[in-house]
């Protein structure tokens, strides 16, 4: 569901701010576009 996952990728964006660009190398999730 695009709007999940949409909402996921803004509560990590807020829980780090620093690494948003780097959210690929995140392993907290599925993987997401990089916006």
């Amino acid at each position: 569901m695009p709007e999940a996952e949409e909402a996921d990728a803004a509560q990590i964006t807020m829980t780090y701010p620093a690494a948003r660009q780097d959210d690929h190398s995140l392993h907290l999730g599925p993987p997401r576009q990089v916006l």
